[in-house]
């Protein structure tokens, strides 16, 4: 089962991410459903400097949504949400002008309803139009800001790039399980269903010879792998246990894991080990901090 998109966690939703999910949600309401494929290449050079994006926060349901200006990004999400730190490398590696409206999940305010029915993250606001869904989103915004193109130009190198994302979701879905220990075992038990598709991932990025699935720079695979690579530790920590990561058998994806941290989009991105495992601690309380971590 896939965690997706974010929401009042650990209530887990009934569908993967990956399966039939909304797409576009205009203002008026409208809404349109289908299967998209998932995608990758070209490279967003990690010398590109990312465009600024302030934040902001609004917990209580009487909280007023701030006013967008003409020809802004917005991206709603929550801090801490992998699905909504996806967008964000995104809209940093294509350079996109944007801010962030981080939303309390646990205390919604009334109006962002109507900008996602569910009250769930993330939701990209174009001015004209709202995407939902982290993996749609990516893609819109791939199509809608081509330059640089995260997805490879070459036809089936396209069509297995999106295969390796879809197959990713097994690393999430286990993931996020032992992120909050929904079926209370020890974190060992998790980290089995974890590391085994990883090894799919290892020889293929083995068989490319790149540092980076996309080459010498990141494409979408690489982004859209990248916030569970950075919680990897987590789980381990939450049940105050060291997380060995078995080097010797996944050499390639320790470098590939080196190496992303340095990117630029993702680095702005980065949370720390500690700030993950203090906000997953208080995540069960009433009323969790989001910002002050």
């Amino acid at each position: 089962m896939v965690v997706s998109p974010c929401l009042p966690w650990p209530v887990l939703p009934t569908r993967l991410e990956e399966e039939t999910r909304t797409n576009i949600h205009a203002f008026s309401g409208t809404r349109t459903h289908g299967r998209s494929g998932q995608t990758h290449e070209d490279h967003a050079s990690d010398s590109v400097a990312t465009a600024p994006s302030p934040c902001y926060s609004w917990s209580t349901k009487d909280s007023a949504c701030p006013p967008m200006k003409d020809g802004e990004v917005r991206l709603y999400g929550m801090r801490f949400c992998p699905f909504t730190q996806r967008v964000r490398i995104v809209l940093n590696a294509k350079n996109i002008p944007h801010n962030v409206v981080n939303i309390n999940l646990k205390n919604q305010p009334e109006w962002y309803f109507k900008i996602h029915p569910d009250g769930k993250v993330p939701a990209l606001d174009t001015g004209n139009e709202v995407v939902l869904e982290s993996l749609d989103i990516a893609d819109f915004l791939d199509e809608k800001f081509p330059d640089p193109p995260l997805y490879p130009n070459d036809p089936e190198l396209k069509s297995r790039d999106k295969e390796f994302i879809k197959k990713f979701g097994k690393v999430v879905g286990a993931t996020s399980r032992a992120l909050h220990n929904t079926d209370n075992l020890p974190v060992e038990e998790y980290l089995k269903d974890i590391l085994e598709p990883l090894e799919e991932f290892e020889a293929e990025l083995t068989n490319r010879g790149t540092t980076f699935f996309g080459g010498d720079n990141p494409g979408m695979l690489d982004y859209i792998m990248w916030p569970w690579s950075e919680r990897s530790k987590v789980p381990s920590a939450l049940q105050d246990k060291e997380f060995h990561f078995q080097k010797e058998k996944f050499p390639t994806l320790v470098a590939w894991r080196d190496a992303m941290k340095d990117v630029n989009a993702v680095r702005d991105t980065i949370t720390s080990l500690e700030t993950h495992v203090k906000f997953l601690k208080g995540y069960s309380g009433a009323n969790p901090e989001f910002d002050n971590l």
